[in-house]
């Protein structure tokens, strides 16, 4: 029989074992990853170890301590602990709640999509919990990668694009920015852009410059000085430069040095470890997942879906053959070494942060949820009192705005929910407050950009 995957086993073990009243801990070991010490009063003894036999666990030592307490050291690589059994209903807001997150991240509306969601789980009725939930991670990541593709230019203007994409440049340098901000600001403004071009059906380059300059004037105005705080294409061109400097120093056997640093993770109150932007540059070499992962605290890189940073390096590591493809080696031959010292560093987090904050944990995730839907609809009655007008649409990046400025205190009160330090009331109190004075600026701040825009195309025409 298949080994079970290392994340599933102990979830399914943590699960089953904390059912037992006054078992205390389950703490998986590091130098042994399907080793776990169990600590539980000597009064249950015989329900856990009857459970341990049940799964196919093997005890492979009793570690001294004071009594009423017993720590058993149990190995479970060869356990068959039973799939988690919930009834339908709390199974299908489960498998609801992790579709509608994807989504609601990339900001498109769940309800949207429903039907999609209905007919993947009719699919797999009277399937494991585990195969239907990757059915329907597999449907929202397709989802999600036909949202996030870009828009087209239109069929006519094809050989062009680059052209007009030089053009766009040439307006933004006229307004007055540099030839570095000029190009940041065209590839921020690109897809949109694109959408532009194709909505207005142009046919011919002079149609599509003389809507280039209209969408492209105005931006370029707004960064000229007094200087505006740093936008985010203005960061990825210091990145950019950061990884054509570390491609240039990676000669065969000169390996750069492995850099970390402390940050501090708002949600928890913990400082963890964290690779630098310059080893974030090295890492997305191999790892081409988006920047924000590698340095989000480690309970929010297994909410993103990929897990901790060091186990994906781990896997990488593990599958080199598939990940480290020859010409990346062929650059940088210390590649491997570099990231086995780098797994190394990070996996201090294990000791920093407790066991359940570092896989799925459910009662987290619609603690979490449910929190974002409370601040979804007070955005949705900010937005009807001061613009006057129906809300927007979930997929609407005023949603997004607001749920960014307050991501961390959602997460934190989502922690207190999980672990029962807070009432469900008292969360949702906090919530209403935090988003009630976000939504109020960012109401006003979109609403006033979305009439301006208006206002320029109608200029334009």
């Amino acid at each position: 029989m298949a080994r079970i995957p290392l994340e599933e086993l102990r979830a399914r073990v943590e699960y089953l074992l904390k059912r037992i009243p006054r078992l205390y801990r389950v703490d998986w070991l590091r130098e042994a990853p399907y080793t776990a010490r169990i600590s539980f009063h000597r009064d249950v003894s015989a329900e856990v170890e009857r459970a341990l036999r049940e799964m196919g666990a093997r005890i492979v030592e009793e570690r001294p301590v004071a009594p009423p307490m017993r720590v058993l050291v149990v190995d479970f690589s060869e356990a068959t602990p039973p799939p988690v059994m919930i009834g339908p209903e709390l199974e299908r807001y489960l498998l609801w709640s992790k579709f509608s997150a994807a989504l609601m991240a990339a900001g498109a509306d769940p309800e949207v999509y429903r039907d999609r969601f209905e007919e993947a789980l009719r699919a797999t009725e009277g399937r494991p919990l585990e195969e239907k939930q990757k059915v329907i991670e597999e449907l929202a990541r397709g989802i999600v990668e036909a949202l996030r593709a870009p828009p087209k230019i239109p069929l006519a203007l094809e050989r062009y694009e680059e052209e007009l994409k030089r053009y766009a440049v040439k307006v933004a340098r006229e307004v007055g920015l540099t030839p570095a901000r000029a190009r940041s600001l065209v590839e921020r403004l690109w897809e949109d852009i694109r959408r532009a071009l194709k909505e207005a059906k142009v046919r011919t380059p002079d149609e599509a410059r003389e809507i280039i300059r209209r969408l492209v004037e105005p931006e370029a105005r707004a960064l000229l000085p007094p200087p505006a705080p740093p936008t985010e294409a203005l960061r990825q061109i210091v990145r950019e430069e950061v990884r054509e400097a570390l491609r240039e120093a990676a000669l065969p056997g000169a390996m750069p040095p492995v850099t970390t640093e402390r940050l501090l993770d708002p949600a928890t109150g913990l400082r963890y470890i964290a690779p630098t932007r310059e080893a974030v540059a090295i890492l997305r070499v191999v790892i081409p997942l988006p920047e924000e992962y590698f340095r989000a605290p480690p309970w929010k890189q297994v909410k993103m879906g990929w897990g901790t940073l060091w186990r994906m390096i781990g896997t990488v590591l593990e599958y080199r053959e598939r990940y480290l493809n020859p010409m990346a080696l062929a650059l940088m031959p210390w590649l491997p070494k570099w990231l086995e010292e780098m797994k190394r560093e990070l996996e201090e987090n294990e000791r920093i942060y407790p066991p359940e904050m570092l896989t799925r944990w459910p009662e987290l995730e619609e603690a979490y949820n449910k929190l974002v839907r409370e601040a979804i609809e007070v955005a949705k009655s900010v937005w009807m009192r001061i613009t006057g007008e129906p809300p927007p649409s979930e997929a609407s990046v005023y949603y997004t705005y607001v749920l960014q400025k307050i991501e961390d205190e959602i997460a934190r009160l989502a922690f207190m929910l999980a672990r029962r330090e807070i009432s469900q009331e008292e969360a949702e109190q906090e919530v209403r407050a935090m988003a009630e004075r976000v939504a109020e600026v960012e109401a006003r701040e979109v609403y006033e950009r979305r009439k301006e825009a208006e206002r320029r195309l109608g200029r334009g025409s």
